[in-house]
């Protein structure tokens, strides 16, 4: 019997595998009835190989989102401390910029996106709420970055879902299809084998690598 195909491998290794096989049955007359089930494989194949390019591509798109998303945040982050540290009069060591800024604002741009939105949630209210009508403005921007930051990472939560759902869905009923077809193209070539008078290795050499 050939060796299980691994679910974890590339596509391209399991193209290699199929159009081994292809190849194999298609030189032999008597194996040529193979021929349309394991072109059937590959055909299916490419139909996957496309699907999963598209998966990967959204996945990839929503990290780059992500991260421009987070570049907007920790710009909108410096922005309002510096405001801080301009418009009060103690600066950055003032209470009300302790309360924004315990340690350092490269403290907070360091966190993680989804970690700084949390952090950041309700500072627009709160900078709403100051006394000095100068840093009013900082809240709309800062709402905008948020926003824009909550519509990527749940964009790139959507992606990884799809990845997860393509997976399940799609790839590994292939890979437990093709194994079970693979078990049965082994079967009819030792029979073939047999009627042949080959060794009962010959069947092995139709799989690479088996």
């Amino acid at each position: 019997m050939p060796a299980l195909i691994d679910a974890r491998i590339s596509l391209d290794t399991i193209d290699d595998q199929l159009t081994w096989t292809l190849a194999r049955v298609a030189s032999v007359p008597e194996t040529t009835g193979l021929v349309d089930e394991v072109q059937s494989f590959l055909d299916e194949l490419d139909l996957q190989r496309l699907t999963a390019r598209d998966v990967a591509r959204g996945v990839l798109r929503a990290e780059a989102a992500v991260a421009h998303a987070d570049h907007g945040l920790d710009q909108a982050t410096r922005a309002f401390a510096r405001a801080l540290g301009y418009h009060l009069p103690e600066g950055m060591d003032s209470p009300r910029a302790r309360a924004y800024f315990p340690k350092n604002p490269s403290a907070v741009t360091q966190l993680a996106l989804g970690r700084q939105v949390d952090e950041l949630r309700e500072w627009p209210g709160r900078i709403l709420a100051e006394p000095d009508p100068a840093l009013h403005p900082h809240a709309a921007t800062l709402r905008a970055a948020l926003a824009a930051g909550e519509a990527a990472l749940a964009a790139r939560r959507a992606a990884e879902t799809a990845r997860t759902q393509y997976r399940l869905d799609v790839h590994l009923p292939f890979i437990d299809r093709l194994n079970a077809a693979r078990r049965s193209w082994a079967l009819r070539l030792d029979e073939i084998a047999l009627a042949l008078g080959q060794p009962p290795s010959w069947a092995r050499g139709f799989f690479r690598g088996a």
